[in-house]
C-alpha cells in the first residue's frame, strides 16, 4: 500500500521541483523561431487560404464554422488587409518570443494571433500546428523569459533579481508532448498496415508527401517491417519510458533520429521541426544552464 503522504511528496517534487528556467528559455527560443519560419512561409498564400474572397469565402466560412470566438477575424471587417494586419502582427510576437522581448506578452499575442488564422480555416491546419498552439499557449506561464532573454538582461541591468522558480509549467509541456507521442502510438492499431509492418512503405511510397525514395533494400517488406515496427517502439517508448532517467537518452536519440529520417525521405511541412524543437524539452536544465554559461550567457 502506498501512503497519502508519499504520493504527496512524489507530485510535489514533480511538479514543484525548483531548477533553472534554462531548458525552458532553450525551448522559446526555438519556437519563436519556428513560428516565424511558419508565419512567413504561410503569408505569401493568406489571402488565398484566408481572405474573404479566398478559398472558404467569408460567407462559406460563417455557414460551416459560424464565427468561432477565438479568431480576431470574426471582430474586424472582412477584407484582404486585416488578414495581413493579423498575420503581421503574429510575426512580430514571434520574434519578440524568440528574443525573450515582455515574453509572457509576446507569447500571449503569438498564441491569439496563431489561433485566429487557425480557427479561421481550420481546413488548412495539420498536426504541427496544433502543437505549435498549445505550446505557445503554455508558455504565457512559464519561466520562458527568465534566461537567455532581453528580460533577464534588462532586469539584470536594473538590478532586479529573479525569485527561484518551479517547473510545473515545463512540466505540462513535457506531459503534453510525451501524450502525442503516446496517442500517436496507440491510434496505429485501429488499422492492419502499422501491425503488418507495410504502413511506412506505403506513407513513403506517396508522391505528394515523398520527398526521397527509401533505399532499395528498405523497399522490401523486410525493411518495411524494420522501419515501421522501430517507429511505433520509439512512439510508445516516448510514452513512460521517457521519464524513466536512465532510459531517457536512448529514447530521445531515438526520436530524433526517427524525425530526422522523416525529414529526408517525407515532406511534412514543419511537422518534424516541431517535434524536434519539443524534444528539447527534455534536456536536462542543468546541462544547458551550464553550456549557456560557457558560450557566455
Amino acid at each position: 500500500m502506498i501512503a497519502l503522504e508519499s504520493v504527496a511528496r512524489a507530485w510535489n517534487a514533480f511538479f514543484h521541483t525548483s531548477e533553472p528556467p534554462h531548458t525552458i528559455a532553450l525551448f522559446r527560443i526555438l519556437l519563436g523561431g519556428l513560428l516565424f519560419a511558419n508565419a512567413l512561409l504561410f503569408r505569401r498564400d493568406a489571402r488565398f487560404w484566408l481572405g474573404p474572397s479566398g478559398v472558404l469565402g467569408h460567407d462559406q466560412y460563417r455557414q460551416l464554422y459560424g464565427y468561432s470566438p477565438l479568431t480576431l477575424l470574426r471582430y474586424l471587417p472582412p477584407a484582404d488587409v486585416w488578414v495581413g494586419v493579423v498575420l503581421n502582427i503574429h510575426i512580430v510576437a514571434a520574434c519578440g518570443l524568440a528574443l525573450g522581448v515582455l515574453t509572457p506578452w509576446s507569447a500571449g499575442v503569438a498564441w491569439l494571433t496563431l489561433a485566429s488564422l487557425h480557427h479561421r480555416n481550420p481546413l488548412v491546419t495539420y498536426g504541427a500546428d496544433e502543437v505549435m498552439r498549445i505550446m505557445t499557449f503554455l508558455l504565457v506561464f512559464s519561466r520562458a523569459g527568465e534566461a537567455l532573454s532581453v528580460d533577464h538582461w534588462w532586469a539584470q541591468r536594473s538590478g532586479h533579481t529573479i525569485a527561484p522558480g518551479t517547473a510545473w509549467c515545463t512540466r505540462l509541456m513535457q506531459l503534453q508532448v510525451s501524450m502525442v507521442y503516446f496517442q500517436a502510438f496507440l491510434s496505429k492499431f485501429s488499422g492492419r498496415t502499422w501491425l503488418e509492418g507495410t504502413a511506412v512503405y506505403y506513407a513513403t511510397e506517396v508522391p505528394a508527401y515523398r520527398r526521397a525514395r527509401l533505399p532499395r533494400m528498405a523497399r522490401n517488406l523486410a525493411g518495411s517491417r524494420l522501419m515501421t515496427w522501430w517507429t511505433l517502439l520509439v512512439e510508445c517508448a516516448m510514452g513512460p519510458f521517457v521519464w524513466i532517467r536512465e532510459f531517457r537518452p536512448a529514447v530521445l536519440a531515438s526520436a530524433v533520429i526517427l524525425h530526422l529520417g522523416m525529414e529526408v525521405f517525407m515532406n511534412l511541412h514543419l511537422f518534424g521541426p516541431t517535434m524536434l524543437v519539443c524534444l528539447t524539452l527534455f534536456l536536462d536544465p542543468y546541462t544547458v544552464e551550464r553550456l549557456a554559461a560557457s558560450l557566455g550567457f
